[in-house]
């Protein structure tokens, strides 16, 4: 009798389950690296806004300034945070978005100096005013980041670990503004705060560009051509003019 032909196994080969990024990482290990970067963003963002709530007498001391006044500086804030979502938020799609979270995580760590060196009330509008539009960047390019990142079927589950920062900040943000108040005042409370946003802003360089199971992604360009480009590809077709 003719000998039988092997059957070939249907099981996967062991260099097929263990998939790694393009660094080398394997994608679950890079994964949990990039969601925690986004996290400690949108926790460290949402726990500036926070932090002041316990140092409101210090500030309005320091600073000469009516409850009225200072209320009219921190809600600068809550302006400047709208406007820079709605106007400057589709603006930064063109570029990276790793590279713009450590850009405006600087921005945002400026503004916090400038606010822990305010001599007047009006000094530190202008400081709210710069963080809120850092903060106005910063939030929806992460939320962004983190859907570009998250396998498909699962964009909720990623959104979700990252959305956590908002209640750790919650939880923390105030406590650590209190804390942060007794130790070095609430100048010296901003500066910290500065700090861990630009540490926090640098290790963002290294957040994946693209989801860690995909060697690349199309660009922007190529996802959102505009109609008219379309509409002449097809006519360059005969059957279609």
């Amino acid at each position: 009798m003719p000998n039988a032909k092997p059957v070939a196994s249907t099981r996967p080969r062991s260099s097929d389950t263990t998939k790694a990024d393009p660094s080398g990482a394997p994608i679950n290990l890079k994964r949990w690296f990039d969601v925690s970067i986004l996290l400690l963003i949108v926790s460290i963002v949402s726990t500036q806004t926070m932090m002041l709530s316990p140092l409101v007498p210090d500030v309005m001391l320091a600073l000469d300034a009516t409850p009225t006044q200072l209320a009219v500086a921190m809600g600068c804030y809550a302006l400047a945070v709208a406007l820079s979502a709605l106007l400057l938020g589709p603006m930064m799609e063109r570029f990276q978005r790793r590279k713009t979270l450590s850009l405006w995580s600087l921005v945002l760590a400026l503004a916090l100096l400038g606010g822990s060196i305010a001599i007047n009330w009006q000094s530190l509008a202008v400081a709210q005013f710069m963080a809120g539009i850092a903060a106005g960047v910063l939030l929806p390019m992460t939320y962004a980041t983190a859907g570009d990142l998250a396998p498909p079927g699962k964009a909720g589950l990623i959104m979700g670990k990252v959305m956590m920062g908002w209640s750790l900040a919650m939880v923390g943000g105030v406590p650590l503004g209190g804390l942060l108040g007794d130790l070095f005042g609430w100048r010296g409370a901003l500066q910290v705060v500065a700090l861990i946003v630009v540490i926090i802003g640098c290790v963002s360089l290294l957040v994946s560009r693209y989801r860690p199971d995909q060697q690349s992604r199309p660009s922007a360009m190529t996802r959102h051509r505009p109609s008219l480009t379309r509409l002449a590809q097809a006519l360059a077709v005969p059957s279609v003019k």
